[in-house]
This record gives structure tokens, sequence and C-alpha cells, in this order.
């Protein structure tokens, strides 16, 4: 009976579906092959671990088998031999967080040996999963004295990863594991972990260190960062000590986007286990200090204390922190403070001295500052509380401009918010006699935006706090600014069907809420004069609003008056422009060039560089049904493109393909490089559903008339 039994165990197709169903919590489904036949394959496994260890579940499972021995070696009943065992993917989720005990061994009452392991894709709870990962497997190596993971190799976040593990059986159960990977693609580099040591108590040494490039050629220090551990797997508190150490350590060749350095120092952190105090300390400097603007880091050295209780991690002290600040030739300052995290809550306060803006960006304000800056931030993860993530900030900032004028300098900053609401209660700025200052309030409401503020300018000059590029309009100047700005209004969310062809002002218009206007006052853009109002007022519920504009720059005028109305069919718009000075607005071609830098040749072409524009619109109605009527005429007109002696256009048109439609078109003198054009004239009329067009032909000058032979345009 035993043998016939065995037997049945190893060939009939029952026995094996019978047998797993035996095991608590595991489940298989399309189940095919018998232990007899040595190839057993399965479309998909579950097993609900137990003692909530979690669950593991895995598609597309193949075992072939060579062998099994019985009684191999003392204690063990069998062993089992697998020439292949694979699976299309494997997924562990993890069961909730409890402690675990340390096994008095690692004794199995059976042998497994796989020469090939193979899963095409291995995730573990949220971890980026691994792909196509190798390895040969044997537990109960060295008739039992040793379990092995040998030739592992496996893909993680396109990076090739290779190691080996192994663990003797018996206590205290000696650990030697080793990992390595690496990166050929620039910035290439090499990384390791090693373990060692028994299980209750290892060793770590991990290791990253970049490879010698045409830049940092071989015999050159490699930047490296090396870290040593003493780590407790089973203790409630895990770590026993850390020491990390780096030199010349380069962030971009971890990244491409990080900045460029080469940080040398140390890190500590020392625990003396759940309830004593550990203590953390870091010292790095950086020989590659440089601003932002030239892709590296403006910090030349770091130091840091702080400390904390393991079994309440939520209570954080930060002891001591210094940062200096430097570019590539000289000091940026210095910030430092102190503070805490305690549960959602971290506090900071901080301490600038002597802080130079203009080191740590090229555009950055030319100015030293220094004061206290307080920072504080609740909601942070790991709190008791499930509101959401809020900053304040307080800063009283003081110093000097450093752009030969020696003005005193102060900046006062007031304000909290999340991402639902934030106020802004004071902001002010001062440099010599020019101020801004104002303060600004916004929260979600259900609708849109709701935003509240006042803000005044008073000769201000932006250039002593964002100097912009080298040799651009914005930091020639010269710019000075006395305006008043209100408003209060609800900026509406978009609707989920607006079409992006309705003109841009209008999707504004229908946003809006409120109202706003601005002041300008004897003010100077560019070294162009500037003065204006503008105002915007939404009127009532059904949508009607106001907007009123009139402008003048440099002596040139423009003015617009705008209802938009209930019915779309009573909107109206007029705008008038009188620019007998286009000369005067030279300077803001190259501010424009210089923010849009896109466009700056058709700038260069077509942006007026002298001549006089006069002009009249009125529009009826809302896109796309408008009627409109204009005028526009022009002088002297002068630009890359070309020149034009004077040029009139005149048009008219309707609601609908029905409506009457004219448009007349006068030009004189015009002039593009080789080209020159006596006069042009065209004229359309009818509708937009039939219409006829007239034209006649301009006389060339009669320099260009003998040099072409008579010809004709």
């Amino acid at each position: 009976m035993p043998l016939a039994s065995l037997w049945a165990l190893l060939n009939h197709r029952a026995a094996l579906p019978w047998l797993l169903m035996q095991v608590p919590g595991l489940s298989v489904q399309g189940l095919q092959g018998t232990l007899a036949q040595r190839r057993i394959q399965a479309r998909s496994l579950r097993w609900q671990l137990p003692a909530d260890g979690g669950v593991l579940t895995v598609d597309g499972l193949l075992a072939e088998g060579s062998g099994m021995r019985w009684a191999p070696y003392p204690g063990a009943w069998f062993s089992l031999r697998l020439t292949l065992l694979s699976a299309d993917r494997v997924q562990y989720l993890s069961g909730p967080a409890q402690r675990v005990s340390a096994p008095p061994d690692l004794l199995l009452p059976l042998g497994l040996q796989v020469d090939s392991l193979r899963i095409g894709r291995l995730q573990i709870d949220d971890i980026a999963p691994a792909e196509a990962l190798t390895a040969s497997l044997w537990l109960g190596a060295d008739r039992g004295a040793q379990h092995r993971v040998e030739n592992l190799q496996l893909n993680w976040q396109r990076t090739e990863l290779q190691g080996e593990l192994k663990i003797a059986s018996a206590a205290p159960m000696q650990v030697q594991a080793r990992l390595q990977a690496g990166r050929d693609a620039a910035p290439a580099w090499d990384a390791s972990l090693t373990l060692s040591g028994p299980l209750a108590r290892l060793a770590a040494d991990a290791r990253l260190q970049g490879r010698p490039t045409v830049v940092r050629p071989a015999a050159a220090a490699r930047p490296s960062l090396s870290a040593q551990a003493s780590l407790l797997p089973f203790d409630v508190w895990p770590l026993g000590e850390l020491s990390l150490a780096t030199q010349a350590f380069d962030l971009s060749s971890l990244w491409p986007g990080l900045p460029q350095t080469a940080l040398s120092g140390h890190a500590t952190v020392q625990s003396g286990g759940l309830d004593q105090a550990a203590s953390a300390s870091i010292s790095l400097t950086n020989q590659l200090p440089g601003n932002w603007s030239t892709g590296r880091l403006p910090v030349q050295a770091l130091a840091l204390q702080a400390s904390a209780v393991p079994r309440h991690p939520e209570q954080l002290k930060l002891d001591r922190f210094t940062l200096a600040l430097a570019d590539a030739t000289a000091s940026a300052g210095r910030i430092s403070g102190q503070g805490g995290w305690t549960g959602d809550a971290l506090a900071l306060d901080l301490t600038l001295t002597d802080v130079q803006p203009a080191r740590l960006h090229r555009q950055a304000a030319a100015l030293t500052m220094g004061g206290p800056l307080q920072l504080r931030v609740t909601g942070l993860p790991g709190g008791q509380t499930s509101q959401a993530m809020t900053l304040a900030v307080d800063a009283r900032l003081s110093g000097r401009s450093l752009d030969g004028s020696g003005q005193a300098v102060q900046l006062r900053l007031v304000g909290k918010g999340n991402s639902s609401a934030f106020d802004l209660s004071e902001i002010r700025a001062e440099a010599g006699p020019a101020s801004a200052q104002g303060r600004l309030q916004a929260s979600a409401e259900p609708k849109g935006w709701r935003l509240r503020g006042q803000a005044r300018l008073d000769h201000f000059d932006p250039r002593p706090w964002w100097r912009g590029a080298e040799d651009t309009a914005w930091r020639r100047g010269p710019h000075r600014l006395d305006s008043e700005l209100e408003i209060d209004l609800l900026w509406r969310q978009a609707p989920q069907q607006a079409s992006t062809q309705t003109p841009a002002l209008e999707r504004w218009l229908s946003r809006i809420d409120g109202g706003a206007s601005l002041r300008l006052s004897q003010s100077l853009l560019a070294g162009a004069p500037l003065a204006g109002v503008l105002k915007l007022q939404r009127t009532g519920i059904d949508g009607s609003a106001k907007l009123e504009a009139d402008v003048d720059l440099a002596g040139n005028r423009i003015t617009l008056q705008g209802q938009r109305a209930a019915q779309p069919a009573a909107d109206r718009w007029q705008l008038e422009l009188q620019a007998p000075a286009l000369a005067k607005l030279a300077p803001l071609a190259q501010l424009a060039s210089d923010w849009a830098p896109t466009l700056s040749n058709e700038l260069a072409s077509y942006w007026p560089a002298s001549g006089k524009l006069q002009g009249e619109l009125q529009v009826s109605g809302r896109w796309p049904e408008i009627s409109s009527q204009g005028e526009l005429r022009g002088e002297s007109l002068v630009a890359g493109i070309g020149a034009m002696q004077s040029a009139k256009l005149g048009w008219r048109n309707g609601t609908d393909i029905d409506a009457p439609l004219s448009l007349q078109l006068q030009a004189q003198g015009l002039v593009s490089a080789a080209q020159r054009v006596d006069g042009l004239a065209a004229q359309l009329s009818g509708s937009l559903r039939s219409h006829t067009a007239a034209g006649s032909k301009a006389r060339p000058a009669p320099a260009r008339r003998q040099a072409c032979g008579g010809c004709r345009i």
C-alpha cells in the first residue's frame, strides 16, 4: 500500500492538485503535469501567507525537474532538483508591519536546487519592478550547511544588477552577499553593496564611483560615495551605526539635470537603542561651487547636527545648521539656524548673513542682505491629522545695493498658504527712495479662485531685485514705476468645452466675476515714458462686464472702451489709436525680444522704427457672430522689412455671409529691399457670399522702369 500510494502521488493527474489544496491559503489555476513527468505548469498561483505574511501571486509558472533524492543528508526528508523554474510575473504584497524575531537557525527538512531560475517581472509592493531576473538557487547546499543564490542578474530602473548570496543554515547564520550595478551611458558609474557577518548583526558597505572620462581622466581622483552601516534587522530599531563618506562626488553623474559638484566630506549616525537619543552629523565641502546659471551648485560647505529618540522619530531636533554659499570666485554669504520636526510640523529659524543673490544666479539682484527668516510647515506626512500641508514664511531682511550706489535695501515678507488658500499679508521691498508694497489673498471656491489684494509702487525700479541677463534692455533700463493696483474677483474654472478658437480676451472675460483696476502715473519702462489707466468690472450675474483702458506710451496713445452685455448681440467695443511717435517705442522692441527670443526675427522685421499710425475700430456682437468697421492710417512708416510713404486701410463687415462687406486699401511709396512700388490700390465690395474685387496696377518708379526695360507690376 505505501508503494501504491507513492506511485499514485507521483503519476496520477489528480494527486498534485489534491496535494496543493492541503496548503492553507494556496489556490492554483490551470495546473498541468505530474511529478513523475518532471514538468509542471500553472496559469496562476496565489498564496495568502500565514500569520498576515502577505500575498504571493505567480503567473505563467513552469517547473522542469531532473530528479529527487530521499534523505540526502541528516535532518532532510528529501531533496528536489529542478533544471528550470520560471514565471512570467511574480508579485508580493506585504502584510501589516509586525516585528519579526530572529530564527534559531535556517535548517530545512528538504533541499531544493534550481539550476536556472527565471522571472520576467518581479514586483514587491510599490517598489519599481525588476525585470529579466535570472539566477541559480540551492537551498541546503553542502549537505544542508548553506543556502545560496548565485549568478543573479536583473534589470531595474534601466540598470543591470548582478550579485550573489550565501547564508549558513546553522547559528549564528553567517551571511555573505554582494550586489553590483553599473551604467555605461554618460554619466557612467559603478556601484556595489556587500553584506557580511551574522544575520542578527550585519555589516553593510555601499559604494558608488564615477568612471574616468575625457574631462576627468583615469589619473584623476574618481568621484566616489561610500557608506558603512551596522544593521540589526530583528531589533525594533534596526540601525546601529551609519557612516558615509564622499570624495569629489558629482551630482550630475547621477542624473544629467542635476548641478555639477565636487562634494567631499562625511556623515555619521550614532544610535544606542530605541529609547536613547540618536545623533547625526553631516560635514560637506564643494570644491566646484558656482551659480545656478552655469550649471553648478552655489554652495561651498554644509554642516549639520541633528538628534532624535528612535522610539519617537516624529520628534527630530535640528541642533545646528550652517550653509556657506559661494560662486566660483568668492563667498556669497551664509545661512545658519536651528529647528525641529514634531509630528506633522516643521519649524526652522534661520539667519541670513551677507547673502549675495547675484552670485547665486547671474540675473539675480546685485545686493547683499541679511536678517531673520522663519519657516513653518504643518500637515507633513506622519502626523495624526490629515490637514493640507501649509507653509508659513516670515522674513525681515535688510542690506545694501552692490550696483555702485550703495543704497539701503529692505525686504519684508509675511504669508502662509496651502493648495486651497494663501494669504500674503505683507509684501514690502525698498531700495533707497523706491518702494513696492502690497498684500494678496486667494482661496479656492467651488467655482474657481477668489482673489483679493492691493499693491502700490512708488518710484520703483525692479532691477535691484532682478537685474536680468547682461546686455539686455531690461538690464540697461531705465525703469521707474509709479502705480496702484486693486483686485477683487473670482477667477472661474475654464469650461470643459472651451474652444481654443475663441479670442483670448473673450475667454478671460467669461471667467471673471468681480473687478480690478490699475493706474500708472509718470512711469518709465526701458526709458519710454508710460502712464495709463486700466479698469475691469463685471457688472452683473448675467455675464455683463466693462473694460476700459487709456494708455500713453512715449507720446503714443491707445484707448479702449468695451461692454460685454447679457446678450451677445449687444456687445460693443471701440478702440482708438493715436501713435505720432513710433520711433520712441524702439526700446520696447528690444525688451519684447529679450522676453520672447523666439519672436526676435519677427520683431526685427515688422516693429516700426519710425513713422505715424492712427486708427479707429468698432466691433459689435460676440465671437464668432461679430460685425466691425474701422480705418487704419500710416505715414512715413519704416521697419526692418521695408518702408511705406503712406497707407490707408478701411473696412466694414457684418455678422453673416449676406451682410454688406467692403474693404479699401491705398498705399504709396512702398520699398522693400531692391523692390520699389509707387502706388497700390485695392477694393472689395459685396458680401461674403457674393462679392467683387478691383485693383489698380501700381507704376514702378522711373529708375526701376528703366532697369527692367519698361516692365509693369
